[in-house]
């Protein structure tokens, strides 16, 4: 009995060892790396990381809050963000340096951006950060979160014909002098100081152009996204990553969503097990990133599109089938923000007698929506 009990073990040790060898192969043929040795090779070339997320998947904004510690130990100090308003950065930069973690100026700080951002991942990163900043070594900088948004005029807005004047919509966003690329010239690039964009998908495009469609017709590109515009200025410094996401079936950004590029990555996550399912890659070093794509909604105004045209590097963070929305915050809107809630909903929504229970249930049926979808 105790010869066959060895044999068994010898055998699943054998067994063991060549499955990590097969795993060790895909990892080596499609030039994957780890999550810390991607970030490391990234930075060894480049300055300025735009992170592209799809919005509102939990996975994805609890990744941003376990990178911090890693970028901190990676001399990145930096992490711009679009959900934030650049005006408070002093009060970003006293939260995070206090003493005392204060929860209720967080939601303060993300409430001034947008009252409907009300999603308990998001503000977790503020404490990871702020974590971070409790050990710092003698001389050590700090780690910081920047806002990005402008504090926009929403006075400049009365009516839904508003829209259509230019000069009342360049009021209304009122980025002039705080564009994007002014706050990380001025606040990364000027003292030499390496940084991470957290934003939308759309934003975080850089030498990439996404297509204008309008009645399932292409009609042109879009080339005035924020990542664009640092990215014409600085090219050989910026660089777009994305999370791995399923994509819009073309010619609709509203289309059903399918697994883009004939679902090469999925292959790829299907043969490894789920811990060594979160991984990255440089398109332009992987053989993965000569993958093309005709069936996403991005590949419409190109022939074909090809993965290392569309980004730079891809963050996997296991099977899409397993992504889940963020967690809603109960009652983010009280008597304290009420009135900034009506100023900040008004342009969209021409209502100026929302109550509390109002704002918090209009919130509520969007969150179920997000939840459905």
């Amino acid at each position: 009995m105790q010869k066959i009990i060895i044999s068994l073990i010898t055998l699943l040790i054998v067994i063991s060892c060549t499955t990590q060898k097969e795993f060790k192969k895909i990892y080596k043929v499609n030039s994957i790396l780890s999550i810390p040795e991607l970030f490391k090779s990234i930075f060894r070339e480049k300055e300025i990381v735009f992170l592209g997320e799809f919005h509102r998947i939990r996975q994805q904004v609890e990744f941003v809050n376990t990178i911090i510690p890693l970028l901190q130990r990676q001399h990145v100090h930096i992490l711009f963000s679009e959900f934030a308003n650049y005006s408070d950065t002093r009060l970003t930069d006293s939260l995070l340096t206090a003493k005392d973690y204060d929860e209720k100026l967080v939601l303060q700080i993300i409430h001034r951006s947008d009252w409907n951002w009300a999603y308990k991942e998001y503000t977790e990163i503020y404490k990871a950060a702020w974590k971070v900043n409790q050990n710092l070594k003698q001389g050590e900088q700090p780690f910081r979160i920047i806002g990005l948004q402008p504090d926009l005029n929403y006075s400049a807005i009365q009516t839904a014909d508003d829209w259509d004047n230019v000069e009342k919509r360049h009021l209304f966003w009122n980025d002039e002098n705080n564009s994007w690329l002014n706050i990380i010239e001025n606040e990364a690039i000027s003292k030499n100081r390496k940084a991470v964009v957290y934003c939308g998908l759309h934003h975080s495009f850089t030498k990439y152009h996404h297509p204008i469609v309008i009645n399932g017709k292409f009609v042109r590109f879009e080339k005035d996204r924020e990542g664009t515009k640092v990215y014409n200025k600085y090219s050989q410094m910026v660089v777009t990553a994305l999370f791995y996401n399923p994509l819009p079936e073309k010619p609709e950004l509203t289309g059903r969503f399918i697994r883009p590029f004939n679902g090469v990555i999925d292959s790829v996550t299907q043969l490894l097990p789920k811990k060594l399912n979160e991984f990255g890659f440089i398109t332009s070093k992987s053989v993965l990133g000569n993958r093309t794509d005709t069936s996403s909604y991005y590949s419409m105004g190109y022939e074909t599109l090809v993965l290392k045209d569309f980004c730079d590097a891809i963050i996997v963070l296991g099977s899409v089938c397993d992504y889940e929305p963020v967690t809603l915050i109960e009652n983010f809107t009280h008597e304290g923000n009420l009135e900034n809630t009506i100023i900040q909903a008004f342009p969209y929504t021409y209502i100026k007698d929302w109550t509390v229970k109002s704002c918090n249930d209009t919130t509520s049926v969007a969150y179920k929506l997000l939840k459905v979808l």
